[in-house]
């Protein structure tokens, strides 16, 4: 059985083992190329973690044989991964370790204790505190860290471990879909629009779609006179972007991987989740597919993301130093308590993009706020500098699946009426498996949630740049939020804001027209670096307000098998949370968009008719 370790992580202790199914692989510095030889008989999984490619063991061989032949490899280094004993999720060691020396502690005693563990300085924090790096000399950084605790002059020290983002896209559901681009010029649907009897489901369906909800997308356009400038940079930081798919043909692409330090060359094929991200923001105008809603600037992909100190440091010095305008994240953290409050190394590098960035405007940073259906958003979104996106429905309402709270900023289109969007090759859904009378469209799929509103609300505040370049990130926040549409219910927002839509659904012609009114506030000094700024823990929602009809009403579980299934989310395939006997007495706390399913707690869904009122 796998020894537990107690490991210090964001401010509380983790317990941890070492996982006897995978293990990590660094490949050289040139290249990440050439391991299969080695590996014939393992399987690589495409995540990277810390610098690593993870490997799963060869079976019926213990994880230290299968180290033993990495490291017996030229130019190789090999790792543990491990994993944690609630809920089996991977951590890596990057290497690096904060360490927090007592008060008053000399710069040469400090360097005495990093000598001692053979550590190199990274970052010198401040008198007090520094983030250094294990070298080969050092034990592993989990080892180091603890055995740091035990120094009279260390206060604290955490190592810093690397672990998947969880990318927050809604898996596409198996029915007829909508195939227009209702995010960007809403005009409904009819039975005309879907031909055949064997369609009158399904064009009933949409009949859901309501003209005008949408993000004024077309209009924008037509009050700039363009689609954007082509000097504003648009970045989509995700995983799985096909880079040769039709939508970016013509785009001239930015392209960067955080693995290998290099142009993009080897996506992660596990997921398409970057390809469709990527289209919706910048997609060409000029093909056959799909259009961006900022078709002509100049579209930057930057692969992979990961949750290590060293990431974030990395895109923070990308985006500053390549003048990014815009950054797209549709990714991040909300199901783990441990990454609440934010880590102040990750605020510190969300903070220094955010003012640093375009020469000192500060580089516009959104960030999907999940789609748990929980009354807290991505632990990334309670940053006071970063633009939180949740997800509206094509009725300009709250998707159900999107998260809120008092840190969401707006929402734009995200489903679950889906938005169709580009498909890597190597994706699994298919445009022309749901709609047959409009077959052709394999590189295409249909995508939801708020990992679509995100990159949607980027585009928007591409726009906004292009119509004002000298804008702040600051300026580009306050004019996407001060142009929103207040939708919904107007008893929901108190002093302009909700905690289901923020400061309400995005629209991109009042936004542009704002921006064209605002005087730029230009460059600001960044002689002096600014202080970090460590948002506060996020506040839970209490009793969060829900829409009439059918909320926080009571209802009695009456299922003809005698028990009801809670899922994690209003889909049957969903996971399975508990189950409840007949007779028991929940609480409705919202119904889904489709009125299928009813949410009683958070992130527990349950079959409406299965319930009497």
């Amino acid at each position: 059985m796998a020894e537990k370790i107690n490991v210090p992580f964001n401010g509380r202790i983790i317990v941890l083992e070492k996982s006897d199914e995978f293990m990590g692989v660094k490949p050289p510095k040139t290249t990440d190329r050439g391991l299969t030889p080695a590996f014939a008989n393992q399987r690589k999984v495409y995540t990277r973690l810390g610098g690593f490619e993870i490997y799963k063991i060869e079976k019926g061989k213990s994880t230290e044989r299968s180290l033993d032949a990495v490291r017996s490899t030229t130019n190789l280094v090999g790792t543990h991964i491990y994993k944690q004993t609630s809920n089996q999720k991977l951590f890596v060691p990057t290497g690096e370790i904060q360490i927090n020396f007592i008060e008053c502690t000399e710069l040469s005693e400090q360097k005495k204790v990093l000598d001692q563990y053979s550590l190199k300085l990274v970052q010198q924090i401040d008198e007090d505190s520094v983030i250094a790096k294990t070298t080969a000399l050092s034990p592993n950084p989990i080892k180091t860290a603890l055995l740091l605790n035990n120094e009279s002059l260390v206060d604290t020290a955490e190592p810093d471990l690397d672990s998947q983002p969880e990318l927050y896209a809604i898996p596409t559901p198996p029915s007829a879909l909508f195939h227009r681009q209702w995010h960007i010029k809403n005009t409904g649907a009819s039975l005309e629009d879907f031909p055949g009897d064997g369609e009158f489901k399904a064009a009933q369906y949409f009949q859901t779609l309501r003209p005008g909800r949408d993000s004024k997308i077309w209009d924008a356009w037509n009050e700039l006179g363009n689609t954007g400038s082509p000097n504003i940079i648009l970045a989509v930081n995700d995983r799985g972007t096909d880079i040769s798919h039709p939508d970016f043909a013509g785009r001239n692409l930015i392209t960067y991987d955080f693995f290998t330090k290099a142009p993009l060359t080897n996506p992660d094929r596990d997921t398409a989740h970057g390809t469709s991200c990527a289209g919706l923001a910048g997609g060409t105008i000029k093909g056959n597919g799909v259009v961006g809603v900022a078709p002509t600037c100049k579209l930057a992909v930057l692969e992979h993301n990961y949750l290590s100190w060293d990431f974030f440091r990395s895109m923070a010095d990308y985006c500053i130093n390549n003048k990014v305008d815009v950054l797209s994240l549709s990714w991040g953290v909300t199901l783990d308590d441990n990454y609440y409050p934010i880590n102040e190394n990750i605020a510190r590098e969300l903070t220094r993009i955010t003012t640093l960035g375009r020469g000192g405007k500060g580089c516009v940073v959104l960030v999907a706020a999940g789609n748990e259906g929980y009354d807290r958003v991505n632990f990334l979104g309670t940053h006071p500098n970063l633009i939180c996106v949740g997800a509206s429905t094509s009725r300009d309402m709250q998707a159900s699946y999107s998260n809120i709270g008092t840190h969401l900023s707006v929402v734009a289109p995200g489903g679950p009426q889906p938005i169709i969007a580009a498909n890597a090759s190597w994706g699994d859904q298919r445009y022309d498996n749901y709609i047959l009378h409009d077959a052709g469209f394999a590189q295409y799929t249909y995508f939801e949630g708020t990992s679509a509103a995100t990159p949607i609300a980027a585009g928007v505040c591409a726009l906004i740049l292009s119509a004002n370049p000298n804008l702040t990130a600051a300026q580009v926040k306050e004019i996407l939020q001060k142009s929103a549409d207040k939708v919904g219910y107007p008893s929901e927002y108190t002093s302009g804001h909700s905690v289901r839509y923020g400061y309400g659904r995005v629209n991109a012609l009042r936004a542009v027209k704002l921006a064209k009114a605002t005087v730029g506030a230009g460059t600001v000094d960044t002689s002096s670096p600014n202080p970090p700024v460590t948002p506060p823990k996020p506040i839970p929602v209490v009793n969060p307000p829900q829409p009439p009809p059918n909320s926080d009403q009571r209802a009695i579980v009456n299922s003809p098998d005698g028990l009801l299934n809670v899922r994690a989310r209003p889909d049957s395939s969903a996971p399975l949370v508990k189950t409840l006997k007949n007779g028991a007495v929940v609480s409705v706390k919202g119904v889904s968009e489709d009125g299928k399913w009813c949410r009683i707690d958070i992130g527990q869904f349950v079959a409406r008719r299965f319930l009497k009122f």
